[in-house]
């Protein structure tokens, strides 16, 4: 009797729990409604992320874990500052930390998915309108299958909602 490698076991647990992830995706992202809230609630914190991410003009993604930066010399923040972030992610419930596209700074609140993510809800501080724009990101959500590129929800200032699925 052969024996089955266990790098291939590994192989299809994995695909088979990303699999039953994938069938049973339900809208569990926080709702339009608690991602406003929580931005009017804590206002004073996300201008003070969004501010200090924009004085770290090198850095261009911190999570939880990492700090990422463009292509400039490496640097190091400093403990404090990397502290000030995490404090922050954790008040706001950031899940996955703060990055930098083109002219938009995302806050991202919410991803699903179990290897990679593969969707994202997220606060958008843009000085720039994006396009385009809808009523509700949580009617997007209940209606799309599969791929839907990025759609905006604008919430107030230069602050917006953002769904994502890949």
């Amino acid at each position: 009797m052969k024996s089955i490698p266990l790098l291939s076991v590994f192989f299809v647990s994995l695909v088979s729990v990303e699999l039953m992830s994938a069938c049973s995706r339900t809208p569990s992202h926080p709702s339009d409604v608690v991602l406003e809230q929580r931005l009017r609630s804590h206002q004073a914190d996300f201008d003070n992320l969004v501010r200090m991410f924009e004085e770290d003009s090198d850095v261009v993604k911190i999570t939880h874990q990492r700090v990422f930066f463009d292509k400039s010399p490496i640097r190091n923040l400093p403990i404090g500052r990397l502290d000030d972030y995490r404090s922050l992610f954790k008040t706001l419930q950031l899940e996955g930390g703060i990055k930098r596209e083109r002219s938009h700074i995302l806050l991202i609140a919410s991803t699903k998915g179990m290897l990679i993510p593969n969707s994202g809800k997220t606060y958008l501080y843009s000085v720039t309108e994006p396009s385009p724009l809808v009523e509700s990101l949580d009617a997007v959500i209940t209606s799309h299958n599969g791929d839907q590129p990025p759609v905006y929800k604008k919430l107030f200032g230069k602050w917006y909602l953002s769904y994502e699925s890949w």
